[in-house]
């Protein structure tokens, strides 16, 4: 058995990064004495892209330590490259690579095309587009252009995917609203319906009537319509009750 620690840096320096990834080294060595393979996977710091870092700890000029971790700095990659790639991280991750302002619509298309056409089930391709849209940081030019990209042909499969979460929780809030109005536009009609039946059988009808049927429930508005059917008197309605 062995430990893969994957640790995650967004800040835009890793000065104070590397002595942390040494600390939690020794830390999950220590803890569980199993090999540990440490990597970086650097959101904000390109270096050379993919390679070997380097912490070291002197006393005064002579050498003590030296700790050594492969990393991932994703902006000295080239997003194209991972666009079009086999792994779908690398997609989704695309977003934080080295690309073109002129290409970055292009790009986070590409990549929303290459998850919506992935076998993935639906949640991973939520969380793959998530990712992909969380990092994107496009302009309103490049906004602009994506719109267009997506009315066309070659991307008619992402259009699904480009909802947000917020835009998800807006459409369902909306349904939901939509949901609630048809019901209590249905419950008033039965109560407007109600009440002329029951004018119209029974002749003008006292307020208090009047004012207790527009408090019943939507179950005893269904069985007061019930009852108008058979009932002779205002009394035979229970609305007393």
């Amino acid at each position: 058995m062995a430990l893969v620690h994957i640790e995650v840096e967004s800040r835009d320096s890793v000065a104070t990064f590397r002595p942390r990834m040494f600390d939690d080294y020794v830390q999950l060595r220590r803890d569980t004495g199993l090999p540990v393979l440490p990597i970086a996977l650097l959101l904000r710091v390109g270096l050379d892209g993919i390679g070997r870092d380097v912490y070291e700890e002197h006393f005064w000029e002579e050498p003590i330590l030296r700790f050594a971790y492969t990393y991932v700095g994703l902006p000295g990659l080239e997003a194209e490259t991972y666009v079009t790639g086999e792994n779908l991280l690398g997609v989704a991750l695309s977003a934080l690579m080295r690309q073109s302002a002129e290409r970055r619509a292009e790009m986070y298309a590409e990549g929303l095309k290459r998850i919506a056409g992935s076998s993935e089930n639906d949640f991973r391709r939520f969380l793959l587009t998530e990712c992909l849209e969380a990092y994107a940081d496009l302009d309103e030019t490049q906004k602009e252009r994506l719109q267009t990209l997506l009315q066309t042909e070659a991307y008619r499969e992402v259009k699904p995917l480009m909802q947000t979460t917020y835009e998800r929780g807006m459409e369902q809030g909306i349904k939901q609203g939509i949901k609630q109005g048809i019901e209590r536009g249905i419950e008033q009609g039965m109560r407007r319906s109600a009440l002329l039946m029951m004018g119209k059988k029974f002749g003008p009808l006292p307020a208090e009537v009047e004012r207790r049927v527009e408090a019943l429930s939507p179950e005893a508005l269904a069985q007061l319509q019930l009852d108008l059917v058979d009932a002779q008197t205002l009394e035979e309605l229970r609305l007393d009750d």
